[in-house]
């Protein structure tokens, strides 16, 4: 029985490994990137359109992600801090630069569009910021009876 064996010295082989190198480096090059801007106020009751406690810009975000995954980008290069608790609706922040809301006070992180100054009606597991978007985190708090509580996952 005869065994074919490919050489990777072969021309034809060496031919294959350029062709998908160069098809890897232009799917890596057609990839689009944003820029979003991230702000947070740790004060209950001031005003969201700032001044803000911090303020940060979080480059090279590949095109159609979602807060989260912008968030734990900006976390993982050290300029922005959070966690979330999982829920049945998705993520919900509860720690945003080290200030945890405190749910026994009703506290929770409201999160904004900057431009709008409307609160984002969807969790950041789905919410997709567009090109230079501003999205200010401001810790609020929930009273009973109110309508004022909104899932911000």
């Amino acid at each position: 029985m005869s065994d074919k064996r490919v050489s990777v010295s072969s021309p034809d082989s060496w031919t294959i490994v350029e062709m998908r190198r160069k098809a890897a480096l232009a799917a890596a090059s057609s990839v689009d990137y944003i820029s979003v801007k991230l702000s947070v106020q740790k004060t209950i009751g001031v005003n969201i359109s700032g001044p803000y406690d911090s303020t940060i810009q979080v480059n090279h975000v590949v095109k159609e992600s979602t807060l989260l995954k912008i968030m734990r980008q900006a976390q993982c290069d050290g300029l922005f801090q959070f966690e979330t608790t999982c829920t049945s609706i998705g993520a919900f922040v509860i720690t945003v630069d080290h200030v945890t809301a405190n749910k026994d006070l009703h506290q929770y992180w409201e999160l904004f569009d900057a431009n709008t100054m409307q609160h984002l009606r969807v969790g950041v597991n789905q919410y997709v910021p567009c090109d230079g978007q501003h999205i200010i985190f401001q810790i609020s708090v929930w009273k009973k009876g109110s309508n004022k509580f909104c899932v911000v996952s």
